[in-house]
């Protein structure tokens, strides 16, 4: 009978073996993932490629034509960044509009498709019936298309720069857009049509000579739509909106120039003949103060300073704890803006068919 001597049996060559075919498996199998994920990779550059290019008929035939000089798609193996240079972007209706732009970037994930984010950072020109250039610091855009309850914009735009001729210079510190729209399967949970745009340090051109001064701390306005409105390609359009029910909710109006302070919130439609009518409920705190301003500008006399102020000491609610204000209901209706009974204000007549008729020459 044979012994089995165990110091014959070698345990540790046996562990390299083990080790060896591990460590190749391992290797043969990230080689065939790094295959299939450039495989996708390759794919997915085809397809931006192809859709990019199927954009630009589509909207050609539409009457926006859309011009660069290169364009490069990198970011292997884990971003899709694609560069456009100098794009110009030409609008025919209905008024003729041209775009021209250094450099757009934009960049993605290939295992997240649906969000997007776009740099529009450098030197825009706008030329039309105003001729328009415009200036960024950092100028960005993300979009998520992901969700089915909706998809979300983002714009934020740091220290901006415009010059409009025969306007003058513009300039804000801070530009925020959001943007929601409802996706194409309604849920209890699909999201509303809204828009939140919030300027900060904006700066209007001096020859405006506003008695409260040309820079606006803050602006905001906040706004859902009921009722989500198609396509408003016509006149029709906006009727069957109306018709159904649609209406501008103004969830925030916020703004902060000078030593006023307004908060609004508040609901439009629009009437039979397609005219804005609504109402807007404001809180002012500070017209003391602007009237106080007006005198000092000789914009107001001593009598109408006295006047004002005895009315607004009358209107003023002093609650503890809370900066003295006023807080008024506004009506709109028939083009007029009225205080109760008492209208101080006729807003311009919308020229709707005008707009659509130009739209769609």
């Amino acid at each position: 009978m044979t012994e089995l001597n165990f110091k014959d049996i070698n345990l540790l060559g046996s562990k390299r073996t083990i080790w060896h075919r591990l460590v190749g498996f391992i290797g043969i199998l990230l080689i065939l993932i790094l295959i299939l994920w450039s495989v996708y990779w390759l794919l997915i550059y085809q397809t931006v490629s192809r859709s990019i290019d199927e954009w630009m008929v589509e909207n050609k035939q539409r009457g926006v034509a859309v011009k660069f000089t290169s364009l490069d798609i990198s970011g292997y193996p884990l971003w899709f960044k694609v560069k456009i240079k100098k794009p110009v972007v030409r609008l025919k209706k209905p008024r003729v509009w041209v775009w021209r732009l250094p450099l757009v970037k934009a960049k993605f994930r290939p295992w997240n498709l649906s969000n997007i984010f776009i740099d529009l950072e450098g030197l825009h020109h706008f030329e039309g019936a105003k001729s328009i250039a415009l200036q960024a610091r950092k100028l960005k855009t993300t979009i998520d298309l992901g969700s089915p309850r909706g998809w979300r914009a983002r714009f934020a735009g740091e220290d901006l720069n415009a010059e409009v001729k025969t306007f003058g210079k513009v300039a804000a510190k801070n530009i925020v857009v959001e943007t929601d729209w409802p996706g194409q399967i309604i849920t209890v949970d699909t999201l509303a049509p809204r828009i939140d745009v919030i300027v900060n340090s904006l700066q209007v051109p001096i020859d405006w000579a506003l008695p409260l001064g040309n820079q606006v701390a803050t602006f905001r306005l906040e706004a859902h739509l009921k009722e989500e409105p198609g396509p408003f390609r016509d006149f029709n359009g906006l009727i069957q909106w109306r018709d159904k029910g649609g209406t501008v909710e103004v969830t925030r109006l916020n703004l902060d120039h000078g030593p006023l302070r307004l908060n609004g919130e508040g609901t439009f439609a629009l009437d039979h003949n397609l005219q804005p009518v609504g109402t807007l409920t404001v809180r002012f705190e500070g017209l003391s103060k602007i009237v106080d301003v007006l005198l000092r500008k000789n914009i107001i006399g001593v009598g109408q300073a006295t006047a004002t102020t005895l009315m607004l000491a009358a209107l003023t609610e002093r609650s503890v704890g809370q900066v003295p204000h006023i807080k008024v209901p506004l009506t709109l209706q028939d083009q007029q803006l009225s205080f109760q009974s008492f209208s101080f204000m006729k807003i311009p007549k919308v020229t709707w068919p005008n707009f659509f008729t130009r739209a769609q020459e």
